[in-house]
């Protein structure tokens, strides 16, 4: 983790220079697009490579509860609030409205349980069209998180 202090400042705006969210849509649309997602089974066999998956996914879905900040090749970096949908020791899912190229550089800031912002680093690994411009992506941590410190895993759902 990054130093906490430091780089959660990139959060801590006020109001009206708080990051847009990529997608503004209300808590019902989202509930339906993971909902239909899920009914799909996630990613299309055909999209699919073979599970290699070394952590558990837990399902995230904290609106407001995650910025990211990608530097993409050209122009200077970007920041958005983003909508998430799962969280595991190694990275996080969320989704955006538009296509993120695997290997870009991100950092994102979560929210832990008590309110505490924390920086992490990382990289997209995939992202996938769902609709219109719509995309689910996957980024990578730098280094493992305890994903305790963000979701009670007592009343955690898997993902």
């Amino acid at each position: 983790m990054r130093d906490p202090g430091k780089a959660w400042q990139m959060t801590q705006t006020t109001a009206s220079s708080f990051p847009k969210e990529a997608i503004p849509l209300p808590s019902s649309a989202w509930a339906l697009i993971v909902q239909q997602l899920d009914e799909q089974g996630g990613r299309s066999m055909a999209e699919s490579p073979p599970n290699r998956r070394i952590y558990e996914r837990k399902r995230y879905s904290k609106t407001l509860r995650c910025i990211v900040r990608l530097k993409q090749s050209a122009g200077p970096a970007a920041v958005y609030q983003v909508h998430t949908r799962n969280l595991s020791a190694g990275g996080v899912g969320f989704f955006f409205g538009g296509y993120l190229h695997p290997g870009t550089a991100c950092h994102l800031a979560l929210m832990d349980r008590e309110g505490r912002g924390h920086v992490l680093g990382g990289a997209m690994r995939w992202c996938r069209h769902v609709a219109k411009t719509l995309h689910e992506c996957g980024v990578q941590f730098d280094q493992p998180i305890d994903v305790e410190r963000f979701l009670d895993l007592a009343t955690a759902e898997s993902d």
